[in-house]
């Protein structure tokens, strides 16, 4: 029978669909935006990229009583961080509600959403913003 790979092109094969799959990973724990995972969730610009009016944000839970957290952050300081628990629970931190700080690309958004029973939940990440400076 005629071996097809070799041990090292089956180990170099192996590794790069490591590295890709790794890559897949650092993708979605590294999400842009604003996406849903059974919760939406994420940074949230205003109409204007520009104008630093911006919020993160976890969606009320649809999908099972579960905590969530939503920190914000501009230029890697944290501005604010609230939980909240239960059934149908969200939270929506809005910059302008702390003070003036900006620019908004230099905003982030850090969210998790832990279910109490069953699957569902979203290890916490990180959102930019679109035009990200940070």
């Amino acid at each position: 029978m005629r071996r097809l790979l070799s041990p090292e092109g089956a180990a170099v094969l192996l590794a790069v669909c490591a590295a890709f799959a790794f890559g897949a990973i650092v993708k979605v724990a590294s999400a842009d935006h604003f996406h849903s995972n059974c919760v939406g969730h994420g940074f949230v610009h205003g109409s204007d990229l520009t104008d630093g009016h911006f919020h993160s944000r976890v969606d009320p839970i649809a999908c099972g009583d579960g905590s969530v957290r939503c920190s914000l952050y501009v230029f890697s300081s944290e501005i604010k961080t609230v939980y909240a628990g239960g059934s149908g629970v969200s939270c929506n931190l809005y910059v302008k509600d702390y003070g003036n700080y900006g620019p908004e690309c230099a905003g982030k958004s850090f969210n998790h959403y832990i279910r109490y029973s069953g699957g569902g939940q979203f290890d916490g990440h990180t959102h930019n913003a679109h035009n990200n400076c940070s």
